[in-house]
């Protein structure tokens, strides 16, 4: 692992939880000379990439930014490096880095975007900075709280892969899903139209 790295890690671990980003763009702007950073959280529809600072929301698919986000690897587009944030295959959404020098950096800077999402995920229930920002309208007091008992929308490990969303995401009409994963028995519940089932990592 890389020096840069490394330092990236202990500034995430050390930051006050609201200045998870200020933190980092102040080490890419050392360590690489970026000065222009965004965190792009997907939204609760998975149909937008929300700008943690405000701004235009990313929709198209074509984008550099979707690109990343949906194919869960780096992109380099002009200059700029797109880097996926996640973590145990939770997608958190994407950081932006303008002024990357070659593609050759995106190594380096996938991994501080790892170290992001980790940090984003130990956070969470202690903030509702990141949490507000990626939404796209309110949230029904309903799905407000059904999101809050949620394990997360995703899981990966390397025999298997699973995924679950809320649908509608911000009016909750009673449908939901449940996930634990112990190492050797994965259990999957759905809520509405009732089903079970259990699956064993290879």
């Amino acid at each position: 692992m890389s020096e840069p790295v490394d330092r990236a890690r202990a500034a995430l671990v050390a930051a006050p939880v609201d200045l998870l980003i200020r933190r980092v763009a102040a080490l890419l702007e050392q360590e690489y000379g970026s000065t222009d950073i965004e965190l792009l959280q997907v939204d609760y529809r998975l149909s937008a990439l929300v700008p943690l600072g405000g701004g235009e929301e990313v929709r198209a698919p074509g984008h550099p930014a979707w690109r990343c986000f949906d194919h869960q690897s780096p992109v380099y587009a002009d200059g700029t490096g797109y880097l996926p944030v996640s973590m145990r295959g939770e997608r958190r959404g994407v950081l932006r880095v303008a002024r990357v020098a070659d593609e050759g950096q995106l190594a380096g800077l996938s991994e501080i975007a790892t170290a992001l999402a980790h940090e984003l995920v130990a956070v969470d229930p202690g903030t509702d900075v990141y949490r507000v920002a990626r939404r796209s309208r309110r949230l029904t007091l309903a799905a407000e709280v059904q999101w809050e008992l949620l394990p997360g929308r995703s899981r990966s490990r390397p025999s298997f892969s699973l995924a679950g969303q809320l649908e509608p995401a911000y009016a909750v009409r009673g449908d939901s899903f449940d996930w634990s994963d112990d190492a050797v028995v994965v259990c999957l519940d759905w809520f509405g139209p009732q089903a079970d089932q259990q699956l064993r990592p290879a």
